[in-house]
């Protein structure tokens, strides 16, 4: 699928990695809106496995989910141009939940491994 725009990459962005893709940062030209791309590299026996979360996301469309706008699918690799959410990451927003609880749930253990 060709993009509608074209976009630039924004190079002061430090591109996370994940175990199969990489995500980069690109602003669409014509309306300076900042998307995410994640980039996914596949050999042609991974393809049908790789091109689900494109044919899953396509049909998904709610306020809380991030929406794709678009997708270029090559033969050696998928990107797909998500929206971007600015903001915390979910495993730290996790860690912050959860850290409390963990000290409470030792706290509980120990009152309760003495009988008290």
């Amino acid at each position: 699928l060709p993009f509608p725009h074209q976009t630039h990459p924004l190079p002061a962005f430090a591109p996370p990695r994940g175990r199969f893709s990489v995500l980069t940062l690109c602003r669409d030209a014509e309306t300076s809106h900042v998307f995410a791309a994640k980039i996914t590299s596949y050999q042609s026996e991974q393809r049908q496995l790789v091109l689900r979360e494109y044919q899953l996301l396509r049909r998904l469309h709610h306020s809380h989910l991030v929406q794709l706008q678009d997708a270029l699918i090559a033969p050696s690799h998928v990107v797909l141009v998500e929206e971007l959410c600015p903001g915390k990451e979910l495993l730290h927003s996790l860690a912050v939940f959860l850290f409390p609880l963990v000290g409470l749930f030792a706290i509980i253990n120990n009152i309760s491994g003495k009988w008290i």
